[in-house]
């Protein structure tokens, strides 16, 4: 093991407190103990205090495999939501009850928040080194010289190890030609590279690294053997004999050649029965060779193919990530229904809002209640200021409504509640009738609509005498949630 020390310092000069997480490349082995013992590139992280720094890890410059380093700060992130889920965003109070609340201060209007938190890493520094085979070494050695970021191996002990363990490298600092095969136009060439070209061999002898320049004799290459003549161009005659000619190194001629393709070999006029290439019709049973799974090309697709890549239309098994064409909202067929189409389902036409102010109210009558406050409409088809929700879509929907009345004083008076669907049909969902004290109620309803029907939430308020319900002895508090519900 080898220990890695070092006294870490931020921009300002102050000794830094984090955390340094080390990871291994690759795993590596040592065969010093009995039996050998084997790291795995599983992460570890040490806390730095006080900007000291001491932690084992183990040597790497044997098995050449690099450590990821990665220094960091941790802090707190907190979150607020409502109760029904919503996240919220904007100023928090702690109260003396230790839960929080919406606003800087508490007072009637202060909603409850739950709160979660998060953990958040800073990345300080981080990069990958190998640790030398020696008892300890300072941070400050390890950190890649000129750059925040390894992007080459790092420390100059590495380079060296590289220029003298690399061929290309050992090569080029030997000199002489480097042999580089036949000469490519695309290849960057430099001196001392050696190609071959037309037959000979050449090598470039220019100080400035190019490309694109064709070996002739001149300014970037010199030729260092020459092409030699071409041998004999005569060759036996004799007719083609399979045993007399079989290991006979001697070329045949023209004529040769010509006897047998036009005596032995068979020609066109021969092949009656065997398939044209183009536009064949095969007959039979005819086999080829099947292609690889998911093939988009002209091969062949033989039965097997089909059969490895394509669902039956009866009790098809699919893999992986099928697709499918997604429906019209409100569709109720036996068609494919796509994780699109139900999120749209679920989703389509819900909305919440909540009265944040008191209403004024007309005794002895259904008053439509307006809002002043609206949120998660994903359909926009909620207006909070008529107070009015139009069905985008035919279906059934659910709609839930509370009202809450706080007396300080006044006779008995009678709420009830309920949904006006179209202007006509009235749904109710509570009644109550209370004296002297606060009262709250809610209720709950489906209702099939048809696509552009209208509901409203409506309060009626009585009382005995002529006493109204808009008097400021009454406070009152109404909220409104609606949302489509997937066809049954």
């Amino acid at each position: 093991m080898t220990t890695i020390q070092g006294i870490i310092k931020d921009s300002a000069g102050v000794l830094l407190n984090a955390q340094l997480r080390i990871t291994l490349d690759a795993p590596v082995s040592d065969t010093s103990t009995t039996p050998d013992t084997t790291y795995l590139p599983v992460s570890v992280t040490k806390p730095i205090t006080a900007g000291s720094l001491a932690v084992d890890v183990v040597e790497t410059a044997t098995a050449n495999t690099t450590v990821f380093f990665e220094l960091y700060t941790e802090q707190t992130q907190y979150s607020y939501f409502f109760l029904d889920g919503e996240a919220y965003v904007g100023p928090v109070h702690l109260h003396t009850d230790g839960k929080y609340y919406t606003g800087e201060t508490h007072n009637s209007d202060s909603v409850e928040l739950a709160r979660s938190s998060e953990i958040i890493e800073s990345i300080i520094q981080a990069f990958r080194a190998i640790v030398p085979n020696q008892s300890t070494v300072d941070w400050a050695d390890l950190i890649p010289t000129g750059v925040s970021v390894d992007v080459l191996d790092t420390g100059l002990r590495r380079l060296a190890e590289i220029l003298t363990s690399s061929t290309d490298y050992v090569e080029a600092l030997r000199g002489g030609p480097r042999w580089l095969g036949d000469y490519n136009a695309a290849t960057i060439y430099q001196r001392d590279d050696a190609v071959a070209y037309g037959g000979s061999s050449w090598l470039y002898i220019n100080a400035d690294p190019s490309s694109g320049n064709t070996p002739v004799d001149g300014i970037y290459w010199t030729k260092i053997a020459q092409k030699g003549d071409p041998g004999s161009t005569g060759g036996a005659a004799g007719a083609y004999d399979a045993t007399g000619w079989l290991n006979d190194s001697n070329a045949p001629t023209k004529a040769a050649i010509r006897n047998l393709v036009e005596g032995s070999l068979a020609k066109l006029s021969n092949l009656t029965g065997l398939a044209p290439l183009a536009s064949p019709s095969f007959s039979g049973s005819p086999n080829a060779p099947t292609p690889a799974n998911n093939s988009n090309s002209t091969a062949i697709a033989t039965t097997a193919f089909v059969q490895g890549n394509f669902a039956p239309l009866t009790n098809p098994a699919f893999a992986g990530n099928p697709t499918a064409p997604t429906q019209a909202a409100g569709n109720n067929t036996p068609r494919l229904a796509t994780t699109a189409f139900v999120q749209g389902e679920i989703q389509q036409a819900r909305f919440y809002a909540h009265k944040t102010t008191t209403p004024t109210l007309t005794n002895n009558t259904w008053n439509t209640i307006t809002f002043d406050v609206e949120s998660l409409d994903t359909a926009n088809a909620f207006n909070p200021a008529t107070g009015i929700f139009t069905a985008p879509s035919a279906g059934w929907y659910e709609f839930n409504a509370m009202t809450y009345v706080v007396r300080t004083g006044g006779t008995n008076m009678t709420i009830a509640g309920a949904f006006l669907v179209g202007g006509s049909l009235r749904h109710a969902i509570f009644d109550r009738t209370l004296s002297n004290q606060d009262f709250g109620a809610s209720g709950s309803t489906w209702i099939s609509l048809a696509a552009g029907a209208t509901v409203a939430f409506q309060v009626y308020s009585s009382s005995d005498g002529s006493v109204a319900l808009n008097l400021p002895a009454s406070n009152i508090r109404t909220r409104f949630l609606g949302q489509r519900l997937i066809q049954p």
